[in-house]
């Protein structure tokens, strides 16, 4: 068993010292909906320190947005299975100047320091059917970090659109759905609807207290035969918090692109970058700083 094996075997004991008081809970499942049908889902189920499966996950990216620090890795110090049925999220601090792990040379280390940390991305992509309402929905907590030492963290949930995979048309053209966004450890947690530049933009943010589980999603719905009447909502525990109406969006070209076309499901941990800005010197990395998913599932109306 690897150095990474063994952390992840004893990844229990790290998240009772980094979390909770107490030993790890084992989560539920993708709870069931009334008048909807799952159909897709992964509750993160299998050994502690194992990777998630990868007939369900693309592990890492090569991507480098934003101007962010992190190395996304596909190993298990950086993404793994809690044996609680969970799947975590963890950057770490790399130490030396020349500390790329990927043999990538195109992400400049930055003052002296690196990062690596965790994305999956899923194999799956689903397609808001036209009639119905679809829901992606995931249930997640944050580290124990306080903000003061999350200074540049940024966990995310969202979706991209199958038109991103190539070089056309581009994004955000293509498409993408910010469920939810969060820096810094700060208090609030956003959701935003990306595409065409102009069309769109819509943004909003919610109230966060604390680093528990919260259940985060978005729905589609596209049962008015109207594109224009159609719309998209962002929810935390239930309490809507941003709502987008077809109309709102300038073309039906771009709200195809987001509420019509294949999109897949991403979760990552990204540190610095544009938005929450450079890590400083009391960021602390490792499980204080993972997100942690407890499930993700598709439904779509009956």
């Amino acid at each position: 068993m690897s150095n990474f094996s063994l952390r992840g075997a004893l990844s229990t004991l790290a998240l009772a010292a980094a979390v909770t008081a107490g030993p790890i809970t084992i989560q539920e499942a993708a709870p069931s909906k009334s008048g909807y049908s799952i159909k897709w889902q992964d509750n993160f189920s299998g050994a502690a320190g194992q990777l998630p499966d990868q007939n369900k996950w693309w592990l890492g990216s090569k991507d480098h947005w934003n101007e962010e620090w992190q190395d996304y890795q596909a190993r298990n110090k950086n993404v793994q299975l809690s044996g609680g049925n969970t799947l975590q999220l963890v950057p770490w601090k790399e130490s030396g100047t020349n500390c790329k792990t990927n043999g990538e040379d195109d992400h400049p280390v930055r003052n002296h320091q690196c990062w690596s940390s965790g994305r999956v991305e899923s194999t799956y992509y689903f397609t808001p059917a036209a009639g119905k309402k679809t829901v992606i929905e995931s249930r997640l907590r944050f580290g124990s970090n306080s903000a003061a030492n999350n200074q540049g963290i940024f966990p995310a949930f969202w979706t991209l659109g199958e038109a991103c995979n190539g070089e056309q048309p581009g994004h955000p053209t293509c498409g993408e759905v910010d469920i939810m966004e969060r820096v810094n450890g700060e208090a609030v947690a956003s959701g935003t609807l990306w595409c065409r530049k102009g069309d769109c933009g819509q943004t909003s943010g919610t109230g966060l207290a604390n680093n528990d589980w919260h259940t985060w999603a978005a729905t589609w719905d596209r049962t008015p035969s109207s594109w224009r009447d159609q719309t998209l909502s962002w929810s935390m525990d239930g309490r809507e918090f941003l709502r987008v109406k077809g109309s709102e969006v300038k073309s039906e070209e771009s709200w195809n692109y987001v509420a019509a076309k294949p999109h897949k499901i991403i979760f990552n941990v990204a540190v610095g970058g544009n938005w929450p800005g450079d890590p400083s010197s009391s960021t602390q990395d490792g499980y204080g700083a993972m997100m942690e998913v407890a499930y993700v599932a598709h439904f779509q109306s009956n």
